[in-house]
């Protein structure tokens, strides 16, 4: 045991004589001998060496993890180190559901990744590329697969998606739409859960023909075909009340302006658990710009708002609903 903690602690040493070494290193040969001495990422190396054709290829080449691989697409792109053979080697990367798995990406920091990209530009600072195509469709191509990373937890769920016309506004410090990211949720959902309805509202209902085969693209397209209105957020829990239908979780997805109408959703929902029988039936509404507000009665443990939308959300969303928070 000491021996393998004594070599532990040896490569520990040589990666950071190795690391301060690189600090004020200028030369691509030397930088790119340590990169594949010693398995070095992004973080390790001096800031102008990024913009090498070389050091990157050699970044991908060692391999390059899964998570980084996804970041860098862009840079890769721009400094022309995806040749065809390594954007062969990404699509396929991209598409193995089982390294997915084991990388644990969530399908949504695919989605994400694949909006970024497409648009050819970053939202801070000059960089552009031309996106590649073949990197675009295996990005989707990777959501659908990432869904195995997003478990089901067997509860029947209403998903509730606001088609107000602000829907069409961007996630805070994202490239999607609220509309988009809305969606995105609900197709894992859709795809991994065995009883669910999804539902449009503005200041009415919409009941939505979307089922486990359906793209991004195509339920996107469908839902900006829907007419626009004002927000009423109890309308998902009278519709189901009224219609004598059974769910466990209601998701309301909306951007900011949580509510206009003449229930508010939490006595709608108290309505709900006491006409369906369903005393425990949470409900989350999801506002996906950063803006105070509250929908949630403080005394019901049953009702959770969240204001703003990042990767942590959908593990926030899973933890609620199987009431570990």
């Amino acid at each position: 045991m000491k021996g393998i903690q004594q070599d532990g602690l040896l490569r520990s040493l040589d990666l950071v004589e190795a690391y301060l070494k690189l600090k004020h290193e200028k030369s691509e040969e030397v930088i790119v001998a340590a990169i594949k001495k010693h398995g070095l990422v992004r973080e390790h190396l001096p800031t102008d060496s990024l913009n090498s054709k070389l050091v990157w290829e050699t970044l991908f080449d060692v391999p390059m993890p899964m998570t980084a691989m996804i970041r860098n697409l862009a840079k890769m792109t721009v400094v022309g180190a995806l040749d065809d053979q390594r954007v062969e080697r990404i699509v396929n990367r991209l598409t193995d559901q089982e390294e997915l798995r084991r990388a644990r990406i969530h399908p949504l920091n695919l989605l994400t990744a694949r909006a970024v990209y497409a648009q050819g530009r970053g939202d801070k600072g000059s960089l552009t590329w031309e996106p590649n195509q073949k990197i675009c469709d295996a990005l989707e191509a990777g959501f659908y697969k990432a869904f195995v990373n997003a478990p089901p937890t067997g509860k029947r769920y209403c998903l509730a998606l606001d088609v107000s016309g602000s829907m069409c506004s961007r996630v805070s410090s994202s490239p999607l739409s609220c509309r988009e990211a809305a969606t995105g949720m609900s197709l894992i959902n859709l795809h991994n859960e065995s009883d669910v309805k999804c539902v449009a509202f503005c200041d009415k209902l919409t009941e939505l023909p979307f089922t486990k085969d359906w793209t991004i693209s195509k339920v996107n397209d469908y839902v900006d075909k829907l007419e626009f209105g004002n927000t009423d957020c109890g309308l998902p829990m009278t519709w189901a009340m009224e219609n004598n239908l059974k769910f466990d979780v209601f998701i309301i997805y909306t951007d900011c302006d949580t509510w206009s109408g003449n229930v508010h959703p939490f006595e709608a929902i108290k309505k709900y658990r006491e006409a369906s029988g369903i005393h425990d039936a949470k409900v989350i509404v999801m506002a996906m710009q950063a803006y105070q507000y509250t929908i949630a009665d403080p005394s019901d443990a049953g009702m959770l708002d969240i204001s703003g939308f990042d990767s942590a959300v959908p593990q926030i969303v899973n933890e609620f609903v199987m009431g570990k928070i």
